[in-house]
């Protein structure tokens, strides 16, 4: 929610809008995943991820992928894109998955995953 919350706060002005998150874990709240958290009411401050990227797509028209890098945030993203649907009528968040990239090719598959999703929604777009 931290970071969701620093995007808000950026000066969207440029045509083409485009936010990737990356993490490794999942965000706080047991109504995500079933993990140990310290948090386990979720974000301290109150946020909602689902709220906060229902802002940034519909406000403010930020194209928002999540780069999948590992197992442990699958279950929040399923959680957020199912309340993106079904609570703001949003669309899901594109992944991106390089959870099987092995070092040699992690630096190209990345790269490679970054130019699909842009040109993607550049068609979308028109």
């Amino acid at each position: 929610c931290g970071g969701l919350r620093a995007a808000l706060a950026l000066d969207w002005r440029a045509q083409s809008r485009h936010l990737f998150i990356f993490a490794d874990n999942p965000c706080h709240g047991q109504d995500y995943h079933r993990y140990e958290d310290n948090f386990p009411d979720g974000d301290p401050r109150g946020d909602k991820p689902e709220e906060q990227v229902a802002r940034l797509t519909k406000e403010l028209e930020v194209s928002v992928k999540f780069i999948v890098v590992t197992k442990y945030t699958e279950s929040m993203l399923n959680e957020i894109n199912q309340r993106l649907r079904i609570t703001y009528g949003c669309r899901e968040v594109a992944q991106v998955d390089l959870s099987n990239c092995t070092d040699k090719d992690q630096a190209v598959e990345f790269v490679r995953a970054i130019q699909r999703e842009v040109k993607r929604e550049r068609v979308h777009m028109s």
